[in-house]
């Protein structure tokens, strides 16, 4: 109780002597008065008187100069105005602990003080001062003359501006089309509001005006920009021309083999003749659960593992569980089969999708990682892909520097429009050389792409679409630079999706891929049917082409009597096969009865567990808290001008 009482009464001892501590600062502008002067050089010289109303321990004033590219800002003066004489006192540059003292820091903010630490605060205090300064190169060059693009009100400031107004007087060597008003005024100006003029202009002297900067490749006429546009259209046009000629020379417009022409023999000389691993990674270029169960079921079927079906009972409860056991030695066995079987049966030669969930659940199970680095390197040495002879996207990379070089030096002479303008565009095409990429990494990795090279053509057509527009548009018509730049950007990109949706694997994966996916096609047709022309030695690569819900759904609507079942461990099962025409299931043999994997009619439950098993487990993730930003905007930009102002 003794300790509250004595904040409290310190609180109100502070409140009674130093009252100033308590009180509000506000800040605002009663009148902000600009005269401006464009001489015959083209230079800007500012006169501004500043009618600030201050209240609070305020220091001073501040200006803060948005001095943009090779503009040139000259300090002439700041004066402090008597309000009841109406006398001007000269303000000194030096030591800003003294009353009417100004500095400068970084370079472009102006600072002065009005009152001392230990004078009273203001309150509702008036107080009047005249800056007076001038700047070169504000005048953009355009294609008809000069505009004028500034900004005479600060909109970073502290406070609102009750009345603005504006005086511009123009040299008689500058023209305009339509007569300017003698003064501009508003009022009640919100911070963050701008006070923007545009005005084109017209010199009628002779050579150029001295206060006007000129860069080599600026002012280039518009048939220059929209040349530099038809550049970028025709090197795009000779990428995808040259896309097109080495996908059609390996054949990968042509047609797949059509369903009629596959039959047994086509199966086993042109897919059964691979591990169905090998089939399941080859032909989408993918390894993954559908490579692993195929795997289980190969080695179930040459008698290295034996498998069972049962429900589930504890983790899994009323889901098919899959059973293996192993009934060879696993030293015997060589490669991913080994590293398999180790990480499968990490106790003894039995196993289960249960006892593998309580074992890896808490750090994880990726049976598919087993598998990747020795299907890669088989599929490698069956068919080795052919050299790579300039064909690499990152030969190009070269040209993202030069892009960037050109953008910097469009922003280091441009306005402040025309920085935002290069920036956007910059991370719009980074963006875009993204969604481009993946798009063209799916369809190159595939025979069957969600994504057609039609997309990243569209895409192509937007970027050029863009960089007419751009070459058209006013705010580049004087800066080369950055058109220039993006253009060179968009080139990158096209050239890096052009070569990034080649495909690389060679004529011979390429024909085995077509047969791969026809083969796919024809197992994905027959399982559609009430009798399929396929065989129970072939499940394994059914399982291979993540079919497996395909073969669920087989057995769900087809019962298939007992005496065609077949013993899986006693080895492929050898079966006339049965016209899918056939009226009666069953009556004939098909060499599919499902008999192989647990008895009539459960290879489907064997599918579902087995793709149950080889989609391993997850490794524990912790959940990542999400994180909110917020950001500033100002209320208006312009070429030149604008900056900030208030107190300190």
């Amino acid at each position: 109780m003794r300790t509250v009482l004595l904040i409290v009464t310190i609180i109100l001892s502070c409140s009674f002597t130093c009252p100033d501590a308590f009180a509000a600062k506000s800040l605002y502008w009663k009148a902000l008065n600009v005269e401006a002067t464009l001489d015959v050089e083209g230079r800007l010289h500012v006169m501004e008187r500043h009618q600030m109303v201050f209240t609070g321990d305020w220091n001073g004033g501040e200006r803060r100069f948005r001095v943009a590219g090779n503009q040139r800002l000259r300090f002439q003066g700041l004066a402090r105005v008597d309000t009841r004489s109406g006398g001007m006192l000269a303000l000194r540059e030096g030591d800003l602990s003294n009353v009417d003292h100004y500095s400068w820091f970084d370079k472009h903010v102006l600072r002065w003080r009005s009152r001392l630490p230990t004078d009273p605060a203001f309150e509702e205090t008036e107080l009047v001062y005249m800056l007076y300064y001038t700047l070169d190169n504000t005048l953009l060059p355009t294609e008809e003359g000069y505009l004028l693009d500034h900004d005479f009100a600060f909109p970073e400031r502290h406070g609102a501006i009750e009345e603005f107004t504006l005086t511009l007087h123009l040299d008689p060597i500058w023209q305009t089309e339509q007569p300017i008003p003698e003064i501009f005024r508003t009022y009640h100006l919100a911070p963050g509001t701008s006070q923007i003029m545009k005005l084109p202009l017209v010199y009628q002297g002779t050579g150029k005006p001295a206060g006007v900067a000129y860069s080599i490749l600026f002012m280039v006429p518009a048939y220059v920009r929209c040349s530099l546009v038809g550049a970028f259209l025709l090197i795009a046009f000779f990428y995808w021309w040259s896309f097109y000629r080495n996908e059609k020379a390996l054949g990968r417009f042509e047609p797949l083999p059509p369903l009629e022409t596959i039959d047994r023999q086509w199966l086993k000389q042109n897919i059964l003749s691979y591990p169905p691993e090998v089939v399941g990674a080859a032909w989408d270029n993918k390894v993954g659960p559908s490579e692993v169960g195929a795997v289980i079921a190969r080695m179930v079927e040459e008698g290295k593992l034996h498998s069972e079906v049962r429900t589930g009972r504890f983790e899994m409860k009323g889901e098919p569980v899959l059973f293996l056991s192993l009934l060879v030695d696993r030293h015997y066995l060589r490669g991913y089969e080994y590293e398999l079987v180790e990480a499968l049966f990490f106790e003894n030669s039995t196993t289960d999708s249960e006892r593998l969930l309580r074992h890896y659940g808490n750090v994880g199970f990726n049976p598919a990682g087993i598998l990747t680095s020795g299907l890669q390197e088989k599929i490698a040495k069956l068919f080795p892909a052919p050299a790579n002879h300039g064909n690499n996207p990152s030969y190009g990379f070269w040209l993202i520097p030069c892009a960037l070089g050109l953008l910097a030096a469009g922003s280091v002479d441009g306005s402040f429009n025309q920085v935002a303008m290069a920036l956007f565009g910059f991370i719009f095409l980074f963006l875009l050389a993204a969604m481009g990429w993946m798009a063209a990494s799916e369809y190159s990795r595939t025979l069957t792409p969600k994504v057609s090279p039609l997309v990243l053509a569209a895409m192509t057509f937007i970027m050029a679409s863009g960089f007419l527009a751009l070459a058209k548009y006013p705010l580049l018509e004087n800066n080369v630079y950055i058109l220039a730049g993006l253009i060179l950007q968009g080139v990158f990109n096209v050239r890096a999706w052009s070569l990034f949706a080649r495909y690389h694997g060679g004529p011979r994966l390429l024909a085995l891929q077509r047969n791969m996916v026809a083969a796919r096609n024809y197992f994905k047709f027959q399982l559609a049917l009430a009798v399929p022309s396929l065989e129970d030695a072939w499940f394994p690569y059914a399982v291979a082409f993540g079919l497996q819900k395909d073969v669920d759904r087989w057995f769900q609507k087809n019962s298939v009597p007992v005496e065609w079942e077949s013993d899986w461990l006693n080895g492929p099962f050898e079966m006339t096969s049965l016209d899918s025409s056939s009226s009666q299931q069953g009556s004939l043999p098909s060499g599919w009865s499902g008999g192989a994997f647990g008895g009539a009619g459960a290879t489907g439950a064997w599918a579902a567990a087995v793709s149950g098993m080889a989609a391993g487990i997850p490794s524990p993730q912790l959940q990542s808290r999400g994180s909110s930003s917020g950001g500033l905007s100002s209320g208006g930009s312009s070429s030149s001008g604008g900056g900030g102002g208030g107190g300190w």
